[in-house]
């Protein structure tokens, strides 16, 4: 088993490619994507089920080391900032198969 840190990342799905594209540029390779995530926050109820993709929430989990995190930690801040979301940071520990 490894330590490592779970980062769980909700944004809009607007900016999920711009997410990817700053993951990678950091080098984070692994990555989970789930779609059409349903929720309440400040910003109001996220239903999930619009018509198109432009109001619904998506969740990114990344599992990896603190070092990582510091990588891109700033440039999901700024994603936040502009039309909200949530960014989770927990640690965890990583069964290897």
């Amino acid at each position: 088993m490894t330590p490592i840190k779970k980062v769980e990342i909700i944004v809009d799905s607007v900016e999920l490619e711009k997410l990817k594209l700053i993951l990678d540029k950091r080098g984070i390779k692994s990555y989970t994507i789930i779609k059409n995530i349903q929720g309440k926050g400040d910003r109001g109820v996220k239903s999930g089920d619009g018509l198109t993709d432009v109001f619904n929430n998506v969740y990114v989990m990344i599992a990896c080391t603190d070092e990582e995190i510091n990588l891109f930690v700033e440039d999901v801040r700024k994603i936040l900032r502009k039309l909200g979301g949530i960014c989770l940071i927990t640690d965890a520990v990583w069964i290897k198969h």
